[in-house]
C-alpha cells in the first residue's frame, strides 16, 4: 500500500505503532483500542499498513465498523483492499456498505474476485449492486444510491415521522423525504425540518414543495454537480422517463468536477415537477 508522510489526525498517528503491535500479537484487542477513532482516521491508518496487516485489521473489526472504515479509504485503494480479504469476509463487509460504494468497489475489481464476492451477497443486494454497476461511472446512475425515503401523498405528518424514524437505520439520507403518487411517480419533496414543525394531522400533499430539481441516470456528473451547487440540494433525485424514482445523489457522494470534489450543502425548496423541456435526457430544474 502507498504511504503518506503525515497522519491526518494526531490520535491515529500516536496509536499507529501500538496498532501494528496489536495486529501482530493480540488482534482481538483491535476493536477496543480503536473504538474512539473516527472511521476516516482509521482509513488513513489502513493505507500505511502492509497487505497482511490489512487482512488482520479488517478480519478483527466488527463488520459494520469495517464497512464504515472501508468507505473512507481512498477510492484508488478500495478495490485493492477488498481483494486482499477472504471472499466470505469481503462479502460481509461490502454488504454492510452503502449500495453505491459497494458497486463502485466491485466495478473497480478484477472480474474474478468481484464475481466471487457478488455470489456471496444476498440476492436482493446482489441485484441492486449489479443494477448500479450497469451505469457509466461518471453519470448520475453511476454515483447514485438506492437508499432513500419515499412516502405517499396522503401520509400524515405524524405518521411520516414515525416511518422516517424506522427507516433511518437503513437509509443513506433521511433529511429529504420524496413524496410519490399512487403510480409511484415523484410529486414533491418534504424536508425533515418541515415535517418536525408541521401540524401532525397535515398530509404530505399539503406540506411538500412541488418544485423538484431532478436528473436522469444518464446525466453527466458535471451537470449533477452544477445543479447541486446552484440549488443547494442535500439530495438530488434520479428519475426514469416516467418520473419514477431510481435513486438519489447525496452531497457526500463522490462528485468530481475539474480538479476536485464538490461538497455542496443546503436544502431544496420551491416550484413543481414537470416534464423536461427539449432533450428528454436533460435534467429538470423548475421554478423555485
Amino acid at each position: 500500500m502507498t504511504t503518506r508522510p503525515e497522519f491526518e489526525s494526531q490520535a491515529s498517528g500516536l496509536l499507529f505503532p501500538e496498532i501494528r503491535e496489536i495486529l501482530r500479537t493480540a488482534p482481538g484487542e483491535l476493536p477496543e483500542l480503536t473504538e474512539e477513532l473516527h472511521p476516516a482516521d482509521l482509513a488513513d491508518l489502513v493505507t500505511r499498513l502492509e497487505e497482511d496487516e490489512i487482512r488482520i485489521f479488517f478480519s478483527n473489526l466488527p463488520v459494520d465498523r469495517a464497512a464504515d472504515v472501508a468507505e473512507y479509504v481512498d477510492s484508488s485503494l478500495q478495490a485493492e483492499l477488498v481483494t486482499s480479504l477472504d471472499p466470505d469476509r469481503a462479502a460481509r463487509i461490502v454488504s454492510a456498505m452503502s449500495p453505491d460504494d459497494r458497486a463502485d468497489i466491485l466495478a473497480e475489481m478484477d472480474p474474478g474476485p468481484a464475481a466471487a464476492i457478488l455470489a456471496r451477497i444476498a440476492l436482493p443486494q446482489r441485484r441492486e449492486t449489479q443494477l448500479l454497476m450497469g451505469y457509466e461511472p461518471h453519470t448520475a446512475g453511476g454515483i447514485m444510491t438506492t437508499q432513500f425515503v419515499t412516502l405517499p401523498l396522503a401520509t400524515r405528518a405524524d405518521h411520516a415521522l414515525e416511518l422516517v424514524k424506522v427507516a433511518a437505520a437503513d437509509k443513506e439520507t433521511i433529511y429529504t423525504i420524496f413524496v410519490i403518487d399512487r403510480e409511484e411517480k415523484l410529486t414533491g419533496v418534504v424536508s425533515l425540518r418541515e415535517l418536525l414543525v408541521a401540524d401532525p394531522t397535515q398530509r404530505l400533499a399539503d406540506i411538500m414543495n412541488e418544485s423538484v430539481v431532478w436528473v436522469t441516470p444518464e446525466t453527466d456528473q458535471e451537470e449533477v454537480a452544477r445543479l447541486i451547487s446552484k440549488y443547494d440540494i442535500l439530495a438530488l433525485p434520479v428519475v426514469d422517463e416516467g418520473s419514477s424514482m431510481l435513486g438519489v445523489i447525496t452531497v457526500d457522494d463522490r462528485i468530481v468536477v475539474g480538479t476536485g470534489p464538490l461538497h455542496p450543502a443546503g436544502a431544496l425548496h420551491g416550484g413543481k415537477l414537470r416534464e423536461p423541456v427539449g432533450d428528454p435526457g436533460h435534467p429538470g430544474a423548475r421554478d423555485r
